[in-house]
């Protein structure tokens, strides 16, 4: 399969991404509200720390507003330490994962005899 990356490095300004918008939400027990948060640098890195590691090979089959959709997975995901800031808020020695997708397709049939195949692979980050 291949191993999960080692380091992973986001560094962003979200100020510069004419499309991207922040919304932040306060949630109480019987309501909630949300307004637009604030925009600017996000640098994040993930840094394997050895703690655990996985590697998976699954199908899930889910439907969805009447579209079946079928998703072929192979991944490689490593426990990190993150560390970085994320528009003024600074994360140290945050835990978190880093991991990749190998070879993995989407498919979606989205009327009957209509298939479409999407392979991939793609590169998976999480902080707690």
């Amino acid at each position: 399969m291949g191993g999960a990356p080692s380091l992973l490095l986001l560094d962003i300004d979200t100020s510069q991404i004419p499309s991207y918008f922040h919304i932040e939400c306060t949630f109480t027990s019987t309501d909630f509200t949300c307004t637009t948060g604030p925009l600017g640098q996000i640098r994040l890195e993930w840094r394997q720390n050895g703690l655990f590691r996985s590697m998976w090979s699954q199908t899930n089959s889910s439907l969805s507003l009447n579209l079946p959709l079928t998703v072929n997975q192979n991944a490689d995901v490593a426990s990190a330490t993150t560390t970085g800031a994320f528009i003024g808020l600074s994360i140290e020695n945050g835990f978190g994962q880093a991991g990749i997708n190998h070879n993995s397709t989407l498919n979606l049939n989205e009327e009957p005899l209509i298939f479409k195949e999407r392979t991939y692979d793609a590169i998976r980050v999480s902080i707690v």
